[in-house]
């Protein structure tokens, strides 16, 4: 579970540094103009178009960025939740449930708080995967929460511990995994995941 975190949080920065990386190409900064493919006269022209997408992109992540920082920390407030449940509910069951469900409510804060933002529309499908992603990330912690809030033991539901990170961290993971992907193909075929 700790290494899904950490994976996770890896990926935020991925996409943050992508998402950045793609500002950067779209302004043109870096490039040569006689070394690289033959340039075209609408080149020059498209210029001052570039020039407003990779601002619209700067304006983004600059409003996305602490959105992550706080989605950073809510997965972190998850760690080692569910660890040492026992099948007697007691004390631990609700504390337990009041983290989960705090969790919950955060993840869908910051769900809402990236849909109130309006994205370049080359990255709006990126947006509406990670949205999508904290949603049903919030689902099932509320779901382990009314588990464990019913105080009684079932042997056919999964550890929390185990429902944790399968169905929050590792499937969050895969919808920032899924963002990353999106931006790189953004960026082209030079794109490369490592610095």
């Amino acid at each position: 579970m700790k290494r899904s975190r950490r994976t996770g949080a890896a990926l935020l920065v991925v996409l943050a540094v992508g998402v950045v990386a793609l500002v950067v190409i779209a302004a043109g900064c870096g490039s040569s103009s006689t070394a690289t493919t033959s340039p075209t006269p609408t080149a020059a022209s498209s210029a001052p178009g570039a020039l407003q997408q990779a601002a619209a992109f700067k304006a983004y992540v600059d409003q996305i960025k602490p959105i992550y920082n706080q989605i950073a920390a809510t997965l972190g407030s998850l760690k080692g939740v569910g660890k040492g449940l026992g099948k007697t509910p007691n004390a631990k069951w609700k504390t337990t449930a009041a983290t989960l469900t705090t969790a919950s409510q955060q993840l869908n804060a910051e769900a809402t708080s990236i849909q109130g933002i309006t994205p370049p529309s080359a990255l709006a499908g990126l947006q509406g995967s990670i949205v999508t992603g904290l949603q049903d990330a919030a689902k099932v912690l509320d779901t382990s929460a009314n588990y464990l809030n019913k105080r009684v033991y079932d042997p056919s539901y999964p550890s929390i511990q185990t429902q944790i990170k399968q169905q929050v961290t590792d499937k969050l993971g895969a919808a920032l995994q899924a963002a990353v992907t999106q931006v790189l193909s953004l960026l082209g075929p030079s794109a490369s995941p490592t610095p």
